[in-house]
């Protein structure tokens, strides 16, 4: 499966911070996330600096 995050319009990418280098990581990781969840994986797991955010679908 490719996930292509930048393909997503501008003020999608403005809503998870990739236009700031200071969020740009968690972001990245929070779109990837939600593309996955809508192409069906259950389970995400996001990690921001040693904290480990769970997220299961139901």
């Amino acid at each position: 499966m490719r996930v292509l995050l930048l393909n997503e319009p501008t003020h999608i990418q403005a809503l998870y911070g990739l236009n700031h280098p200071f969020t740009t990581g968690f972001g990245c990781q929070g779109l990837l996330a939600q593309s996955l969840t809508e192409r069906g994986v259950r389970y995400t797991i996001t990690d921001i600096g040693g904290h480990i955010l769970h997220s299961m679908i139901r």
